[in-house]
């Protein structure tokens, strides 16, 4: 009997989810796996949230410099520009950038 494994958007999240639980239980991150969920995650749905949050990851990855460059732009959805502002404050506050974090 042949099974065949369908893996979506759901599944996607799902995995993340769990990624965090096991951080969050162990105090051991894997988040270069984690910005791998969210590249697929993205072409599954182009959310810019999904970017957004990528972008967090890669901040966590590589440094708050390397997530300032994943950032989406914030004016390709407006929806996102507030939760965008505090993200992007938190990111530039981590590289020393204080007026541009207290303006953000």
């Amino acid at each position: 009997m042949r099974v065949l494994l369908a893996i979506g958007r759901y599944q996607l999240e799902a995995a993340l989810q769990s990624a965090h639980v096991y951080r969050c239980r162990t105090g051991h991150a894997n988040w270069a796996n984690g910005v791998q969920l969210y590249d697929v995650l993205f072409a599954f749905t182009s959310s810019l949230s999904v970017a957004l949050n990528r972008a967090l990851a890669v901040a966590e990855l590589r440094g708050a410099a390397a997530g300032l460059d994943a950032m989406p732009n914030p004016k390709a959805d407006a929806r996102l520009s507030e939760y965008q502002t505090a993200a992007r404050a938190e990111l530039l506050a981590q590289t020393v950038a204080n007026d541009e974090a207290c303006h953000a």
